[in-house]
């Protein structure tokens, strides 16, 4: 039972942590594009910064997971074709 709730206390942690790291990622992408994005009403301006950020991390899960199948590939001694 121990084990179990330390699971879902590490879980939760990690949950707590990606919900961080998200909240200042997006206040980052809002600053750094205050000025381009100044006449869209505020509503759209979130929307625009959450896609953003929402692509951003997509786009990071893709690439990670392919480097880490080319380092399993390689680790196996399989040859990568360029």
């Amino acid at each position: 039972m121990n084990y179990i709730l330390s699971i879902i206390t590490r879980a939760n942690r990690e949950v707590n942590n990606v919900k961080q790291n998200r909240k200042a990622l997006k206040i980052k992408v809002s600053q750094a594009l205050r000025n381009e994005v100044k006449a869209l009403s505020a509503p759209m301006q979130e929307i625009l910064i959450d896609d953003l950020v929402t692509a951003f991390e997509n786009r990071f899960a893709v690439l990670n997971k392919a480097q880490l199948n080319l380092e399993c590939t390689v680790a196996v001694g399989m040859e990568v074709i360029q």
